[in-house]
């Protein structure tokens, strides 16, 4: 085969496209509603970055739900300073 070798689909995804066709950019899921509040601002802010870029997958998403389920439980159980 010669030339250049064709660049991964996720890669193109991420860019928008090639050339005129436009493939459409995968969105991370929803964000689960049994998570509270402090667990589901961190998957707001982990969720986008992850998922477009194909580090994390539909298949990861429960391991991403129990690792801000555990996050929200950590800093909610913090004890303030008497």
């Amino acid at each position: 085969m010669r030339g250049r070798k064709p660049r991964p689909n996720t890669l193109n995804v991420i860019d928008g496209g090639i050339g005129r066709r436009v493939a459409g950019k995968p969105r991370p899921p929803t964000c689960p509603s049994h998570l509270n509040p402090s667990a589901k601002t961190e998957w707001k802010r982990l969720a986008p970055s992850l998922f477009p870029r194909g580090i994390i997958g539909e298949a990861d998403r429960a391991s991403l739900v129990a690792y801000c389920q555990a996050y929200g439980r950590w800093v909610g159980s913090g004890t303030k300073a008497r």
